[in-house]
């Protein structure tokens, strides 16, 4: 898989924020409160939505919504097995309570599909997932 670009619409302290990645490898770096996690903690919950907790710092969806108030959304584009695609999610109160549509990009069909669409799409376990994707800080 490769992600080729998101779209924050509300998520954490980040609204309407995108972020393009370019060919090659990319790297997420700045200073501590800035998003860097936000943004990976996004990633993680748009392919496979959150795990149950109770705490803050289990609970993503508490701990990520919208300092605003308004609704987690937003969306990835990213290429597989050589054909594009945007998964959208409109974060709800649960993963049964998300809206979770794929689109195929190439075709222009969208379906809705079920919260862990990152295990369905990959074989891939959240776990697997951010072990993949996360490098930790020095």
């Amino acid at each position: 898989m490769k992600i080729k670009s998101i779209h924050i619409i509300a998520f954490g302290g980040l609204k309407n924020f995108t972020l393009n990645f370019e060919e090659g490898l990319n790297c997420i770096f700045g200073e501590n409160e800035n998003g860097k996690s936000t943004v990976m903690a996004f990633l993680k919950m748009i392919f496979y939505g959150s795990e149950r907790g109770t705490s803050l710092s289990k609970n993503l969806r508490k701990k990520y919504k919208p300092w605003d108030g308004s609704p987690m959304a937003g969306n990835v584009k990213f290429e597989f097995n050589g054909k594009n695609f945007k998964l959208e999610r409109e974060f709800g109160a649960s993963n049964s309570a998300d809206r979770v549509t794929l689109t195929d990009l190439d075709l222009g069909e969208s379906k809705v599909v079920g919260p862990d669409i990152g295990n369905e799409l990959f074989s891939l376990s959240a776990a697997a997932f951010e072990r993949s994707l996360y490098v930790g800080q020095l």
